[in-house]
């Protein structure tokens, strides 16, 4: 039931937060409204319940599949949001997203499992033991440090990218950089062959493939010059790449302790959209100060970063962990 509560409780939160930012009319109140709805809109939750309920040697496939689908949802949210807005205004966008909140909320509400949690404690009680979880798996901490290092440098490339597509020698408005999310749902696809990956050689394995294509494609973007082709493959690596590091360190926390996967997930979540919240923020001024060059320099120093921590620092006996759990 406490699943069911949770998904309701973000939807709910998220569709009032994106209401309220259709009517402000200040900068402030935009701000705060938008800052709630996104805290409050991936439904990552739903991932820790798949990995609970799915039997360990099937956990990596099925993990990717929900994967591919909330990356899709995200990817394609550009798209839709792009069009809308330059069509008919970004106040309408928001409007439809809240409905469409409210619909997933129904929707959920009737067909989500209730099931009840695996050890039933005190909600203070276990928002204190999530520190114990933190200092009792090394593994952990070294799959949240690389799932935020590697959302840092796919924030880095969308907080700039607009504005990169915007300048010359393109010129081009939110329509056509929406339309770049459709390249990023073939990587999204993907996600289910990391998942593959992951049962059949490790989430080690998968999180290697994943941290080397996102540096990849920060290559990539740096020799694309005004090639819109070699942007469109960058795109598409980068999207590769999170989503099979993302699915692989996902498995790898959620098969640490099966009786608390909703509290490491938890942990590695929250310590994952830091890394994005950084990105975003560096992303910025990266590209206020040295434009696109430093932008993707920017996005190349954090890919490297994780691609050292991945085999510097990852645990060995990771790598096998799901298909020997």
């Amino acid at each position: 039931m406490r699943w069911v509560c949770s998904c309701s409780f973000r939807l709910a939160t998220s569709s009032i937060a994106i209401n309220w930012s259709c009517v402000c009319y200040s900068v402030s109140s935009f701000s705060r409204s938008r800052s709630r709805s996104r805290s409050r809109r991936r439904l990552w939750v739903l991932v820790a319940l798949a990995a609970q309920l799915s039997p360990p040697q099937h956990r990596g496939r099925i993990v990717g599949t929900l994967q591919a689908g909330i990356l899709a949802g995200i990817l394609l949210a550009r798209t839709v949001s792009g069009t809308v807005s330059e069509q008919v205004g970004w106040r309408p966008m928001f409007w439809l997203a809240a409905a469409m909140d409210l619909g997933v909320l129904v929707v959920l509400h009737r067909v989500l499992r209730r099931t009840p949690p695996p050890t039933p404690q005190p909600y203070p009680r276990l928002l204190r033991s999530l520190k114990d979880l933190w200092r009792s798996y090394p593994q952990l901490r070294t799959s949240s440090l690389i799932g935020a290092l590697l959302f840092a440098a796919f924030s880095v490339f969308w907080s700039a990218f607009a504005f990169r597509l915007g300048e010359p020698p393109f010129g081009y408005g939110p329509q056509v950089v929406g339309l770049f999310g459709l390249l990023g749902v073939a990587g999204a696809t993907s996600a289910p062959l990391a998942g593959y990956l992951t049962d059949r050689h490790g989430a080690g394995f998968t999180v290697a493939v994943g941290t080397v294509a996102t540096a990849t494609a920060f290559i990539v973007f740096m020799l694309a010059g005004s090639s819109l082709t070699m942007l469109a493959v960058g795109v598409v690596l980068l999207d590769v790449g999170i989503q099979a590091a993302m699915n692989g360190n996902q498995s790898a926390v959620l098969s640490l302790a099966p009786q608390a996967t909703s509290r490491t997930n938890t942990i590695y979540m929250v310590i994952y959209f830091v890394g994005g919240a950084l990105g975003s923020y560096t992303g910025g001024l990266a590209w206020h100060h040295f434009g696109w060059s430093g932008t993707t320099a920017l996005g190349l120093l954090y890919s490297c970063a994780a691609v050292f921590a991945r085999f510097a620092v990852w645990m060995p006996a990771a790598a096998g962990v799901i298909n020997r759990t």
